[in-house]
């Protein structure tokens, strides 16, 4: 009876493991990519806000926001990076009434709907090889 719980806590351990496992890209740089928000009809304007946040427990930093469905992050400090996306509405634009709206941040690493395939990008620097190789 006891193998029989231990095995099957084993295999949910295992099954939950893999639904929560983050793919790893390790780079310099990573292109990513999302979906349209097809919701926001002029004259609203819509943009997209790019964040990355350094593991573990780093500050969110701002990117910038962007037209395109698609950008290109380069990372230049050394460690393990998520990547977020919102989508931003701009509401009566060129008025004193001018509003800016702000999704949640959809973070790379939360899988769910809006994130079915969870991602990170990692980011080291490779040393150079050892000099002076010799028979001692």
């Amino acid at each position: 009876m006891k193998k029989l719980l231990i095995a099957s806590l084993m295999s949910i351990f295992l099954m939950v493991s893999t639904v929560w496992a983050i793919t790893w890209h390790t780079a310099n740089q990573i292109t990513v990519a999302w979906d349209a928000v097809t919701t926001v009809t002029a004259p609203d304007i819509l943009k997209y806000g790019v964040y990355t946040k350094m593991l573990p427990g780093d500050a969110t930093v701002f990117l910038g926001e962007q037209d395109g469905l698609s950008a290109v992050i380069t990372f230049e400090i050394e460690g393990k990076y998520i990547i977020g996306v919102t989508s931003v509405r701009y509401v009566d634009v060129g008025t004193p009434e001018e509003k800016r709206l702000e999704s949640e941040i959809n973070w790379s690493d939360e899988n769910g709907e809006n994130t079915p395939d969870p991602f990170g990008s990692s980011y080291y620097i490779t040393p150079g090889p050892p000099k002076n190789l010799r028979k001692n």
